[in-house]
């Protein structure tokens, strides 16, 4: 015999937008379950979406294990006379929901 129990958890999601698609999708426990896959993606995508220069300092920053860094700089270093990013935009959403539901169990 199967009962009932309602289950109540936090997730967080990550969601890497473009003008015409998502791009990249993690979810995870909380946030510092999901930046580290979020960096690795970022520094796959340097060398396509950044100048060289900028691209090395996103793996340095990688490969030092500043994985919030390298994410904030991905996205977020567009400000100064020329743009880090070479081709179309990106935007990052990254947001913690609740979730519940039932879930059977053995009674």
């Amino acid at each position: 015999m199967l009962g009932a129990t309602t289950l109540l958890a936090e997730v967080c999601i990550a969601v890497v937008h473009a003008s015409d698609a998502v791009l990249f999708v993690a979810a995870g426990r909380d946030r510092t379950d999901v930046m580290p896959r979020l960096a690795a993606w970022v520094a796959e995508q340097a060398r396509l979406h950044l100048w060289d220069e900028d691209a090395q300092t996103l793996n340095v920053l990688v490969s030092r294990g500043n994985v919030e860094g390298a994410v904030q700089f991905y996205f977020h270093a567009l400000e100064g006379p020329r743009s880090r990013i070479r081709w179309e935009r990106q935007w990052l959403v990254m947001q913690t929901v609740s979730v519940s539901g039932e879930v059977a169990v053995p009674a």
